[in-house]
């Protein structure tokens, strides 16, 4: 399993590759993750606020709700 440091280089790695896609493309993979909304809010988090906010406007407003509210505890 992984620890510390390397969460969140593997969360990076994947907040880039997220933030490299179209916002609606990858809006629509990530609401496909409903039961891993906290895998979804970490990798949002990684991202660069213009990023993860284009993201979060291309999905269902009651999803980007719920993970607004895991970034935000």
């Amino acid at each position: 399993s992984l620890v510390g440091s390397e969460m969140c280089i593997r969360d990076r790695d994947w907040a880039t590759t997220y933030a490299a896609m179209d916002a609606a493309d990858a809006a629509a993979i990530m609401q496909e993750m409903t039961g891993d909304t906290d895998i979804v809010s970490k990798i949002l988090l990684c991202m660069k606020a213009k990023q993860r906010a284009a993201i979060l406007a291309e999905m269902d407003p009651v999803y980007a709700g719920k993970l607004t509210k895991i970034m935000f505890p």
